[in-house]
């Protein structure tokens, strides 16, 4: 897994930003539920597992959980999970 703050597919985040879950669903070290609020700090990519990774910290507690998007689900999915605050 590389963490260097990019991934080959275009993509709506930023680093810094807040992003809203637009739905309840897993993530890695957690679960991302609805009309919370989480701030992403980092940008990844998986070329053994294929899926770009990105790292969010939930801004009431600080602590991380990822979201994987694996290469073969469309752009779609991230409006679909997450709206910018």
């Amino acid at each position: 897994m590389v963490l260097d703050g990019k991934t080959w597919r275009d993509h709506p985040f930023q680093v810094g930003r807040s992003y809203e879950a637009a739905r309840t669903f897993a993530g890695v070290g957690g679960t991302f539920a609805t009309g919370k609020s989480y701030r992403l700090a980092h940008i990844g990519y998986s070329h053994y597992d294929g899926c770009s990774i990105f790292t969010f910290e939930h801004e009431s507690s600080s602590s991380k959980l990822a979201w994987w998007w694996p290469d073969d689900v469309p752009e779609s999915e991230c409006a679909a999970s997450f709206k910018v605050t």
